[in-house]
């Protein structure tokens, strides 16, 4: 849970800046012109803080996955009866190899600035959730599995702002087809991530449902 900052640590974290600062690299027009229009440079810095006080505009942003800790559904979800879906799509999900893309799982860094948001309907205003991860599999893309869902929920500053696109009509959904999970019930999902009024949603999209083209997927180029 994320803790308030109090006013003394707000005047210490200004002091330690002002002292620490380059003055001496900066432009003064610059200056005054941050001073004169304080409001987009208060978002930028609060982006800067949240990232740990490193740069971001430009620059890679590099995650780091723990593969010696595999995603557990069971330690995720708080309903019981989560797993990862096994076997064929036609099955029922409990028995055969994970249905996750092998690739994705030995990815161990993810540069996020190489992460490419792919739509699968073309021309179409739906496909199903099964016929777009079927032609994500064709098209021969690392779809980004459950586990970089995870590590980006847990680190939500990591997440980049060219997803977080919203308008009044819709929300770009990013899904993470890498990892198919099993419901309770026996319906086959992937992780979709979303933000409503500037706040991050994750929900367990349903395959056999429909896909739009906001629908986008997290993938890497094949290699």
């Amino acid at each position: 849970m994320k803790k308030e900052v109090s006013h003394k640590q707000a005047l210490e974290l200004m002091a330690k800046l002002q002292a620490n600062t380059d003055w001496n690299e900066l432009d003064a027009d610059m200056i005054r012109q941050i001073i004169m229009d304080p409001i987009p440079f208060g978002r930028e810095f609060t982006r800067f803080l949240q990232n740990g006080g490193q740069t971001i505009g430009g620059e890679s942003r590099i995650i780091s996955i723990d593969r010696t800790a595999p995603f557990n559904p069971s330690g995720f979800f708080s309903e019981n009866g989560w797993t990862i879906w096994r076997g064929p799509a036609e099955g029922y999900g409990l028995s055969g190899d994970e249905d996750q893309d092998e690739r994705a799982l030995t990815v161990v860094e993810v540069d996020l600035s190489k992460v490419c948001l792919e739509t699968c309907p073309k021309g179409e205003r739906h496909i199903s959730g099964e016929e777009n991860l079927r032609r994500l599999k064709e098209a021969g893309y690392v779809r980004l599995d459950a586990k970089v869902f995870q590590i980006l929920w847990e680190n939500k500053q990591f997440i980049p702002n060219s997803w977080k696109e919203e308008t009044e009509m819709y929300s770009r959904c990013v899904s993470f087809d890498g990892t198919v999970l099993r419901d309770p019930l026996g319906n086959r999902r992937v992780f979709l991530l979303f933000f409503r009024s500037g706040k991050p949603i994750w929900m367990c999209h349903r395959l056999d449902q429909e896909s739009s083209v906001h629908h986008r997927s997290a993938v890497l180029a094949s290699s």
